[in-house]
């Protein structure tokens, strides 16, 4: 083999072999960059789905206890007023199930009476639509913390306020 041809031939392994470790390396920050793409997709996607059910879930996470009351005249009362009990330590309570069912008690009695218990619809606002298995409507109304999430729930009871808490 002449000098010449030899020449070309180390030249030609010298740029095959840098062109293959080039094509390594830009197939490996291709693919990088297309995973963080799709992470950033799916990070994006499951921040925002649960923000817009957080306040839902977190409706139905737990059951909610009755804290305190306020009178017409926005006087705190104690709770035995509203539940028309002498019971100091009687708590009302309100809970709301996934399905969209809600199940509400201020005052002792029965739950088969069928007036403590209804459906409600919740969009992540500021109020629950409630309807009782009576056919009576109201709203309640959500209070929320600084971050968003729902930190309490009052409803008109009569002439009364009553605030709602998780019962955690």
């Amino acid at each position: 083999m002449s000098k010449g041809k030899k020449n070309k031939r180390k030249n030609a392994n010298i740029t095959k072999s840098s062109a293959v470790k080039k094509y390594p390396l830009k197939t490996i920050v291709i693919a990088i960059i297309i995973i963080l793409i799709i992470a950033g997709g799916v990070i994006t996607a499951v921040i925002y789905n649960s923000k817009s059910n957080s306040s839902k879930t977190m409706l139905t996470d737990y059951g909610w206890k009755s804290v305190s009351a306020h009178n017409a005249s926005n006087d705190e009362v104690a709770l035995s007023e509203i539940y028309n009990t002498v019971y100091s330590t009687y708590k009302g309570t309100l809970n709301f199930n996934a399905d969209g069912t809600f199940s509400f008690w201020l005052t002792p009695g029965s739950s088969d009476d069928g007036t403590h218990s209804g459906k409600y619809v919740y969009n992540g606002g500021d109020s629950i639509s409630m309807v009782f298995d009576n056919g009576t409507e109201t709203v309640f109304n959500v209070i929320k913390s600084e971050n968003g999430s729902i930190s309490g729930i009052k409803c008109l009871y009569d002439d009364y306020t009553v605030y709602f808490e998780p019962d955690i």
